[in-house]
């Protein structure tokens, strides 16, 4: 499908209201798809748009300048599509982390440790499981937002592999399970998408800019989902 540019008019909202976008068709050929939007650096997904002849989408913009659009989301998908005019490649061999992603203007480390300290910022990672058991305890967030992780379990004394790990703190959301977004779900549905998905089990995680909590330890013990119905 032709790649559709527009602006919206309010960046919070999660769907664009009626009429804040203009649109011109551009049709490209060729196209890169990637398997979720956190497998690309510097890529931002705008809200819910719906251009002429097509569903609802999220348009692929720049994160640092939201020079776009880049390509396009569909909705309830992890997919992202790119079209490839769009995109320069280049070869991992030649990339400057330091010089492709300089601090900006006037800010330097300290500052942007401040920033993430107090809460202005967000980070975002993911980690690949293999083991059925991870070693952790899930509930809805403290801040009424998504399902966070409360703490770590061992099992016959022995720390589970999200600890393990050394990347997952306390606080520290689900964001995606093997691609599949947890937004609206509490922390019931969200551990039996991680129960019941195949392995290897990636898992997104987002971060909010405070400090860690100091990690805490329980003992293991099975989830057992709540019954529904008669």
């Amino acid at each position: 499908p032709p790649a559709a540019a527009g602006t919206a008019a309010d960046p919070a909202a999660d769907t664009a209201p009626d009429g804040a976008c203009g649109w011109d068709a551009v049709p490209h050929e060729w196209w890169w798809v990637v398997e979720d939007v956190n497998d690309v650096d510097n890529v931002a997904l705008s809200y819910l748009v719906t251009p002429p002849a097509a569903g609802a989408i999220r348009l692929a913009l720049c994160s640092e300048c939201r020079c776009g659009p880049l390509g396009y989301q569909r909705n309830g998908e992890a997919k992202v599509w790119f079209a490839a005019p769009l995109l320069r490649q280049q070869d991992a061999m030649y990339a400057d982390d330091a010089a492709d992603f300089p601090l900006p203007a006037g800010l330097d480390v300290a500052q942007l440790q401040a920033m993430l300290d107090s809460g202005q910022a967000t980070v975002a990672f993911k980690t690949t499981f293999e083991e059925a058991r991870l070693g952790m305890m899930l509930q809805d967030a403290a801040d009424g937002d998504g399902v966070e992780v409360t703490a770590f379990t061992e099992f016959e004394g022995r720390p589970g592999p999200v600890e393990l790990s050394g990347k997952v703190k306390l606080g520290d959301k689900v964001a995606r399970v093997n691609g599949q977004s947890t937004r609206g779900l509490d922390f019931a549905a969200v551990l039996e998408m991680i129960i019941d998905a195949p392995r290897p089990l990636t898992l997104h995680w987002e971060r909010t800019g405070s400090r860690p909590q100091d990690a805490s330890r329980v003992a293991h013990s099975d989830f057992k989902p709540i019954a529904t119905g008669p």
